[in-house]
């Protein structure tokens, strides 16, 4: 009996609970919300919004002894060429085989890891390699610092080898190794002033190859090995690894089609954007903001690294390109858009009260040499024009 009794309890319970939930939950303790207490919630876009935007590309520069690559080759009417400064130890040994005059250097080589590449990778590539006689510094370097530079015009490459899309490897000049351990046996490896490598006008491609950093390892990295020898004593193998480099970057300005927004590495371009968005109520909270970038991929041009995401920032003085550094958050590429969310930005500059815009570019732009068109602001289909969504709520 007490089984039937549980159970019929258990039963009575349940069907009363299923009639206490007909009630409308979303009413329960509605009449003690004050009336200005109570929030909506709305969703705007600009495009059935209809909010007026601008967008412009612009030509911009940059420090590029921050890449994290160097780039060399020319490909759609850039040119880029790199400098490198090579440093190596010497051991004792070798040391004072130079002091007698016993050292011979029987064969030196380089190995460039390609770390990136553009263009269509079948497509011609070669390059010279020189000494340079001129002082110069990585930090500043640019096309005026290039036009500028000394050096000889012998040829210090040879017999230039592509390995696969992955390696190339040559022949170097042995004389310019000696006189490097010389200097650097005299302690003035600081002053070699390195080599420029410079691509022949046939090339129609751009590599890239990891640059010297703080954090880059030295594997990877392009090296100068080269076999050193005293004859019936030993045989030994120098490393030279680079203690500073940067590319320079030359070409024409974008060909810009109409309708169509820009971001570039190297040579770079960047683009400013806005929206109109006095038409949103004042005193609003922004719980989410997204802004979509459409491609058009007729007009970019992708190399292997870096083609997936940009950043944008918000604009403080758009006069004198001022930009909120905090304000820094990334779009990611998916399918044939670029998206992320931009919650934070809009919601400072509604609170601000002056919008000056957003600012697009590429996230390696330094280290890449890539080119994305969008659909801009006077994109034909307006349905391709950059989009942003906002969803806030107000007080009622």
């Amino acid at each position: 009996m007490t089984s039937i009794m549980r159970n019929i309890f258990i039963t009575g319970l349940t069907i009363l609970l299923m009639i206490s939930c007909k009630d409308d939950p979303t009413s329960i303790g509605e009449q003690l919300i004050p009336e200005g207490d109570k929030i909506s919630i709305f969703e705007s876009n600009s495009l059935d919004n209809n909010f007026d935007q601008k967008s412009k590309t612009y030509r911009d520069t940059d420090e590029l002894s921050f890449a994290s690559r160097v780039l060399l080759g020319i490909h759609d009417q850039s040119k880029f060429t790199s400098l490198t400064k090579y440093t190596m130890a010497i051991p004792d040994s070798i040391s004072s085989a130079v002091d007698s005059g016993k050292l011979v250097i029987s064969r030196s080589w380089m190995e460039l890891p390609v770390d990136y590449r553009l263009g269509d990778m079948s497509a011609p590539y070669s390059f010279t390699i020189h000494e340079i006689t001129s002082s110069w510094t990585a930090i500043g370097f640019n096309v005026d610092s290039l036009a500028q530079l000394q050096y000889e015009s012998k040829n210090l490459a040879s017999n230039i080898v592509q390995e696969g899309d992955s390696l190339i490897t040559l022949d170097f000049d042995n004389a310019i190794i000696m006189k490097w351990i010389e200097q650097i046996m005299e302690g003035d490896f600081i002053n070699i002033p390195g080599i420029i490598s410079i691509p022949e006008m046939s090339s129609q491609k751009v590599l890239g190859f990891r640059a010297i950093t703080s954090s880059t390892p030295e594997s990877g990295i392009p090296t100068i090995y080269s076999i050193v020898e005293v004859t019936g004593e030993f045989t030994d193998t120098l490393v030279a690894i680079p203690f500073s480099d940067i590319y320079v970057p030359e070409g024409p300005d974008i060909v810009q089609k109409e309708g169509r927004i820009y971001i570039q590495g190297a040579n770079i371009f960047r683009s400013n954007l806005s929206f109109d968005l006095t038409s949103l109520p004042k005193d609003i909270t922004v719980n989410n903001s997204v802004l979509k970038l459409y491609v058009d991929e007729s007009e970019s041009l992708l190399g292997t690294a870096g083609t997936d995401s940009m950043v944008v920032y918000s604009i403080q003085d758009s006069a004198a390109m001022a930009l909120d550094t905090l304000s820094r958050t990334r779009l990611l590429r998916k399918e044939n858009y670029f998206e992320g969310a931009l919650t934070t930005i809009t919601q400072v500059i509604l609170a601000r009260g002056e919008n000056q815009g957003f600012n697009l570019r590429l996230e390696q732009e330094l280290s890449t040499a890539n080119k994305i068109a969008f659909y801009g602001s006077d994109a034909e289909d307006r349905a391709l024009r950059p989009l942003l969504t906002i969803i806030y709520t107000k007080k009622n």
